[in-house]
């Protein structure tokens, strides 16, 4: 049984690490590709449906495989500080174009080319909501991350691209516009996707892999322990699943 805890923290750590790290722009075209091409063997972040423009050709190819869900209720949506939906009652896409000044009429998004900034201009080039002459500012994610904080330290009003599972929701209080006109996909979930063949190649690794579980709450307090509070990688994901022990694989917790 200690081997098999040791083996499961060690399994939760690999899954979140690559959670987070697809949430990074970046990463969305490489892992991709990496899959493509037989130079990766799986990727526990394919974001579904707001990566399907990066993955759909290789899935329709079938270059890559999916083995199965990892995280259920996802978002990937813009959203505000709390303070800034309570105080001028901003919660939906709809209620951004009376309140352009508030805002200065910018969107903080990611890494140019990324389906989040995508879903973004697309809206602004088609006036969704009477965004047509708003801005997205496009950087990186660790640039808008760290300009989000500074106006939320000084609780200032910023809309930009959010998601979760992500530290974010657990150190920041969020609210995610609501999409009446359904510009964006809407909620979505994590997938472990493969490279062709991997499964007949690994069928043991690839069925641990179908099997696996995470739950949304303790995947962004294992964000937030890791990134935020430093936190050693076996300590971020205990902390995290010592109050929420929702990891399980082929239903039975870990």
């Amino acid at each position: 049984m200690r081997i098999r805890r040791r083996r499961a923290v060690v399994s939760r750590c690999m899954a979140v690490t690559a959670i987070l790290a697809s949430a990074c722009g970046e990463s969305q075209g490489l892992g991709a590709q990496a899959l493509a091409t037989g130079d990766a063997d799986a990727y526990l972040g394919n974001w579904w449906p707001s990566q399907r423009s990066v993955f759909a050709k290789h899935l329709k190819s079938g270059d890559v495989d999916v083995l199965g869900t990892l995280v259920t209720g996802t978002t990937y949506a813009p959203a505000v500080p709390k303070y800034v939906a309570d105080e001028h009652g901003i919660r939906s896409l709809a209620d951004l174009e009376s309140n352009a000044d508030l805002f200065s009429g910018k969107f903080l998004g990611i890494e140019p080319g990324t389906p989040g900034n995508q879903y973004i201009l697309d809206a602004i080039k088609q006036n969704a909501y009477g965004l047509g002459g708003w801005q997205l500012v496009q950087s990186s994610t660790p640039a808008m991350l760290a300009e989000v904080e500074h106006h939320v330290s000084q609780e200032k009003p910023v809309v930009f691209l959010g998601w979760e599972p992500h530290w974010m929701n657990v150190d920041w209080e969020l609210v995610y516009l609501d999409d009446p006109q359904q510009v964006w996909p809407g909620a979505g979930e994590i997938r472990v996707a493969t490279r062709k063949d991997f499964a007949s190649d690994n069928p043991n690794v690839a069925r641990f892999l179908s099997q696996l579980k995470i739950d949304r709450d303790t995947a962004s307090e294992g964000f937030s322990n890791s990134v935020r509070k430093r936190f050693p990688p076996r300590k971020s994901l205990e902390t995290g699943s010592a109050r929420t022990p929702t990891w399980s694989v082929n239903g039975c917790v870990v």
